[in-house]
């Protein structure tokens, strides 16, 4: 019998974690698929080349400005996306307008989510003859029953940490829940609050909707996480892009540039929200602003996953502005609502030390 890193073989992982992996990786394949203008799944090469290519634009974008329309006209971004479309021949309509699929900042986002999901499908032909999903992934995920203490206390929690501001999303409806242990990343957390608490953390700004009490983690911790401002804190996907999340985890840019794109107000960090409506428009949920059903797995509801983020002393963002790191003295950005030019509370952070993924939530709205 196979077994993954963790020493457990397939047969003992439950069934709902293996139908869950088994779904988005086979929606995974065909979304890539159907995304090609010839069907085809990128090679690893090319999407490389691709992610080198979003450098250079970020970059390009930082010094010609935020205006859409000179981006759009901008000669090299011209450039780089032809170089992109080159060698990743995403399907394009005929006749699209340009602001539509050139490199501008309203369109790199969509692209880094594409290229997460084109290289899980790569992974994912590859890995078909595994017998052993979670092995493969280097991972080790456990359905959590809703009637055990750990279930009934993120049953209650999750969704009444909103503070109502998304009228479209109606409320959330757990379908599913798990706790997500990547052994890529066992021990980091841990090492990272010891370093933050080196310095003294002012908890004068710290994330709304959190537990009184996490009873999810030993008792031992509790005064760490506190101290450190360390955080359970969301961060909503569209379901293609689950499998690959669960494998590399939230990802930085290879390339960091001061620059502010749609999607990422506050610079090329990874972004987190306290509120599960904020975090779901970014997700495949009915009534979501941005996703949509793009990315979307029949048969599967919307997904996003729960993380512990150590936030440390938060800088708060004046306006919205690029980021590259956290200003001096401080350990992550705060976009705050109604102060920081945005309309719901993010949370940046600009290191991927400064969480760990603990569980993935399937919920409807």
């Amino acid at each position: 019998m196979a077994k993954n890193s963790n020493g457990k073989s397939e047969s003992t992982a439950d069934p709902k974690t293996l139908k869950l992996l088994k779904d988005i990786r086979k929606a995974t394949i065909a979304y890539t698929r159907h995304s090609m203008a010839d069907s085809s799944i990128p090679t690893q090469i090319a999407i490389n080349e691709a992610w080198a290519i979003l450098g250079e634009a970020h970059t390009q974008i930082a010094k010609i400005g935020d205006d859409t329309q000179t981006q759009v006209k901008d000669r090299k971004l011209t450039q780089l996306t032809n170089l992109m479309f080159s060698r990743i021949p995403r399907r394009k309509k005929v006749g699209a307008a340009a602001d539509t699929w050139v490199l501008s900042q309203h369109n790199i986002q969509d692209w880094h989510d594409d290229l997460d999901t084109f290289e899980s499908a790569l992974k994912a032909i590859g890995a078909e003859l595994h017998t052993d999903i979670l092995g493969e992934m280097n991972l080790d995920m456990q359905w959590i029953d809703p009637t055990s203490p750990k279930g009934e206390l993120l049953h209650q929690w999750c969704p009444q940490a909103s503070a109502n501001r998304h009228p479209k999303m109606k409320g959330m409806t757990i379908k599913n829940l798990w706790e997500v242990s990547q052994f890529h990343a066992k021990g980091i957390l841990p090492k990272t609050q010891q370093r933050i608490l080196k310095s003294k953390v002012d908890l004068s700004e710290c994330p709304s909707h959190q537990l009184k009490t996490r009873t999810d983690i030993a008792s031992k911790q509790r005064r760490v996480y506190k101290d450190s401002n360390t955080a359970l804190l969301l961060h909503a996907t569209r379901c293609v892009n689950v499998n690959a999340i669960l494998r590399e985890s939230l990802r930085m840019p290879e390339t960091l540039v001061a620059v502010a794109l749609t999607g990422a107000k506050f610079g090329q960090g990874i972004y987190f929200a306290d509120d599960w409506k904020n975090a779901a428009n970014y997700s495949n949920a009915k009534g979501s602003a941005e996703a949509g059903d793009k990315g979307a797995v029949k048969g599967r509801n919307a997904f996003m996953f729960a993380a512990d983020v150590v936030l440390g002393t938060a800088h708060v963002a004046d306006n919205v502005q690029g980021f590259t790191k956290p200003p001096r003295g401080h350990h992550s950005v705060f976009g705050k609502a109604d102060h920081s030019g945005v309309d719901d509370n993010e949370f940046i952070v600009y290191k991927t030390d400064q969480f760990k993924l603990r569980y993935l939530i399937e919920f409807r709205t």
